[in-house]
């Protein structure tokens, strides 16, 4: 899987493909390099390094690739796995691994942006493509405030599709929070998407208000942190992707010049409310910045916007999109043909090795604020503490169920 290219000579063979390039021998190339990307980006998270984001910074250009493969693999898991999935072939059940890895893959790439895109500059180098992006994130939002309840009826491959797409919305909430931090430095035309055409200050809202970080299973409430769900105590601190949707709203709803963009509508103003009640004191002692956005939320939900005269601007279009449907209005059926094709004469199942989801060490979290712990509890074994501390005020919950080790057995 190219080992022996660095992170500069990986980005520098980067480049924008079409969607009926899925699939083929050299998309697998091009894939394993951006894998290998994904996982450098991690790694260099963990040894405080950036060379992969200095690779893209020299490489300013290729930040466009990433957005490609993203909107490719989008509409590739929207118009063709569906096709894949419900074709009668038995050799296809086979290669559901293959389909697999093409879906997973875009979460890979959202995930690298993610990573990438907490510098300033590579939020700048995406130019143009920033429009493409905000209308991505923007649907897979909204996704996540309309997901279905899960059906364990559906086909597997269905399942493993929706906890992708789960996992690629909550990744896409800290890429709005980069761009609304961003905002000043892009196009007015992003800004104008951001407020007008998908209204995303409401849309944070909307989040907000679902929760779709909290899952209930078996009457006992899960906690999303770190890319799998926990157990949530009384008490439990917000986690990254709920904070990052209040901070990403804070920053878009105290923009200096609001008015020259955004129309507060009597229905906004009535979620404003309900969001500025939920700022209570133990949210803004975790992120203070909330204490100056309630001010800014009453002030919306009771008053009008000055009137500020809006800029005279050329709206900018998703080009890239525009582009890649282009493609696939002339026969999405006959993409799908060759894809399938593509599917089963694939015979290199080192590529499937190769590609297989990076994942990091398990960390075992606190029990009572989730953040990483050294320390069980001495007598089941069972629950991580971070401090003393924690101990003690998860306590009076933990009494219930503790157990000594080995004490089942006895009774058995």
């Amino acid at each position: 899987m190219d080992e022996g290219l660095g992170p500069g000579e990986l980005v520098s063979e980067l480049y924008c493909h079409r969607i009926k390039d899925i699939a083929t021998k050299e998309w697998w190339s091009l894939m394993n390099k951006q894998s290998k990307l994904c996982q450098l980006a991690v790694m260099d998270m963990k040894t405080s390094e950036e060379k992969v984001v200095e690779a893209f910074k020299n490489y300013p250009e290729k930040v466009i690739t990433l957005v490609n493969e993203v909107l490719c693999l989008s509409l590739w898991r929207k118009e063709v796995l569906p096709a894949l999935i419900t074709d009668p072939c038995d050799k296809m059940s086979s290669r559901f691994p293959l389909i697999y890895i093409i879906m997973y893959h875009e979460s890979s790439m959202v995930a690298l942006l993610e990573i990438i895109m907490f510098h300033s500059e590579i939020c700048i180098a995406l130019g143009d493509a920033a429009v493409d992006l905000v209308d991505y994130c923007a649907a897979q939002i909204t996704r996540l405030i309309s997901r279905p309840q899960n059906d364990e009826s559906k086909h597997e491959i269905l399942l493993q599709k929706e906890e992708i797409e789960f996992g690629i919305g909550m990744r896409c909430i800290t890429i709005i929070l980069y761009l609304a931090e961003n905002i000043n430095s892009l196009s007015l035309s992003l800004t104008t998407r951001m407020f007008s055409t998908h209204d995303v200050p409401l849309l944070l809202c909307s989040l907000i208000d679902e929760q779709p970080w909290i899952r209930e299973k078996n009457g006992e409430k899960l906690q999303f942190i770190d890319g799998s769900w926990h157990r949530k105590c009384n008490g439990s601190l917000a986690g990254r992707h709920e904070a990052n949707a209040w901070l990403a709203v804070h920053q878009l709803l105290l923009h200096p010049e609001l008015g020259k963009f955004y129309g507060v509508t009597e229905y906004a103003k009535g979620k404003f409310m309900r969001m500025e009640v939920k700022i209570d004191d133990y949210l803004v002692s975790q992120m203070p910045p909330l204490r100056e956005l309630k001010q800014g939320l009453l002030y919306l939900s009771n008053f009008q916007l000055p009137e500020q005269k809006p800029p005279v601007m050329l709206e900018l279009l998703p080009e890239m999109t525009n582009a890649l449907l282009s493609e696939g209005m002339k026969g999405w059926s006959t993409i799908s043909k060759i894809h399938k094709k593509s599917i089963l004469e694939h015979s290199d199942m080192a590529t499937i090795a190769d590609s297989l989801p990076f994942q990091e060490a398990p960390r075992n979290l606190c029990t009572h604020c989730t953040q990483p712990a050294k320390s069980r509890c001495s007598k089941c074994k069972k629950a991580w503490y971070c401090s003393r501390n924690c101990q003690l005020q998860h306590f009076p919950y933990h009494k219930i169920e503790c157990e000594p080790v080995g004490s089942v057995g006895a009774e058995k």
